[in-house]
């Protein structure tokens, strides 16, 4: 079987694609421009990808291909008709990005939240160290967030939500039951 990967430096470097080799023979390539991927995958069973698009025109000459695996969550990137009436599986990674996405949105929340952001343009551009400048962080905590849909990112938004909450618990105003639920969830 021959695996070939198009856009390896999109999924970082700690991700380990020798796992790959004890399947069969892997070409793994760190970017892919358009003009080269039809004949990348020209012989390859299986093709992993990310963010390279992959419709009919360099579909067409794949006659081997079997299965495409997208390391992410959607596929808008592939031609999945072409794929369909081809006999060309395709898959992706569910719940691949809760960690990181999660993260990022706690992060936006505490920064909107606290106006952080014009807080850091006022140091960064002197007008806080200058002085007769008001504090413009303005915390916003009062009321805990409302629960989430059960997806893998709400989830982890909600097990690190917990953890922050019981983390912040001695300046913020966090039921009890909260922080006993937080002190099982997962670790940040």
């Amino acid at each position: 079987m021959k695996i070939t990967v198009l856009d390896a430096a999109t999924l970082g470097n700690d991700i380990d694609l020798s796992l790959f080799n004890d399947l069969g023979e892997v070409e793994i390539y760190n970017v892919s421009p358009r003009e080269t991927v039809a004949d990348r995958i020209k012989d390859a069973d299986v093709c992993v990808i990310n963010k390279v698009r992959l419709d009919e025109a360099v579909l067409g000459d794949a006659k081997k291909l079997r299965l495409i695996c997208v390391a992410a969550t959607g596929y808008d990137n592939i031609d999945t008709v072409y794929c369909k009436n081809n006999g060309i599986a395709v898959c992706n990674v569910a719940g691949y990005s809760a960690n990181s996405v999660s993260q990022l949105t706690l992060a936006m929340v505490l920064s909107a939240s606290c106006n952080l952001d014009s807080f850091r343009n006022s140091v960064a551009n002197g007008s806080y160290s200058a002085g007769n400048v008001q504090n413009i962080l303005t915390p916003s905590f009062a009321a805990r967030p409302g629960a989430s849909s059960a997806t893998a990112v709400s989830v982890a938004v909600s097990e690190r939500r917990q953890a922050l909450w019981a983390v912040t618990s001695s300046s913020t105003n966090v039921p009890p039951s909260t922080m006993r639920n937080a002190s099982t969830s997962k670790r940040l």
